[in-house]
């Protein structure tokens, strides 16, 4: 099974080793081929410049497309990544490639200075926070599969009583530590929608699908 992962830094892995990323990771654990496609500072309008190279070329099974969040701090340009989005699952789905929407983690402010000083967080929260909501609904009204990081890292959080800044290194990107609660996501996701096998069967040599 092979799987394209299309998006910007939190996709790429920002600052964190590659051996610990969470496609590497996910890979790893699932036996997938799962190609990582990000690229730091990428807008949703770079992602779909990039996606016939990155995904429609690659010929894969399935496109996690994770993006949006440098549209709406650096252009406050909600409306027009939720668009650039729905744009590429679409094209995905014509393809005959199934789409997953990455559901990209909340910011975790305070963000660390050289961020801030680089663009409007204070009017960009309330944005990204709505727009999480419309990739939620794009997944639901188009039956979209989606991957729910957001959900994910709050997950975490609650459950084992840490701070959620302990996800991350810079209030924006994710530490090591969070990249492994990605990629549990990321597997999860997959074995639920059947296009890898369970952990037993991997480990009894079953490989994947």
């Amino acid at each position: 099974m092979k799987i394209v992962c299309l998006g910007d830094s939190l996709t790429y892995g920002y600052e964190v080793r590659r051996s610990a990323v969470w496609t590497t990771l996910a890979g790893r654990e699932s036996g997938a081929l799962v190609l990582n496609r990000g690229v730091n500072g990428m807008m949703t309008s770079g992602m779909l410049e990039r996606f016939r190279r990155d995904v429609l070329e690659e010929r894969p099974d399935a496109a996690l497309l994770m993006g949006g969040a440098n549209d709406i701090l650096f252009e406050l340009d909600a409306a027009g990544a939720e668009n650039n989005m729905a744009d590429m699952a679409r094209r995905a789905r014509e393809a005959g490639i199934r789409p997953f929407i990455g559901i990209p983690a909340p910011f975790c402010p305070p963000v660390r200075k050289d961020w801030r000083s680089m663009a409007d967080f204070p009017g960009a929260a309330p944005l990204y926070e709505a727009y999480i909501q419309r990739l939620y609904a794009l997944s639901e009204e188009n039956a979209y599969e989606r991957a729910d990081f957001y959900g994910a890292v709050l997950k975490h959080a609650a459950e084992s009583g840490e701070d959620l800044r302990s996800l991350y290194h810079d209030g924006l990107h994710l530490n090591e530590r969070g990249h492994r609660v990605f990629a549990a996501c990321l597997v999860r996701t997959l074995r639920e929608a059947g296009l890898v096998p369970p952990a037993d069967e991997i480990l009894s040599g079953g490989g994947a699908r």
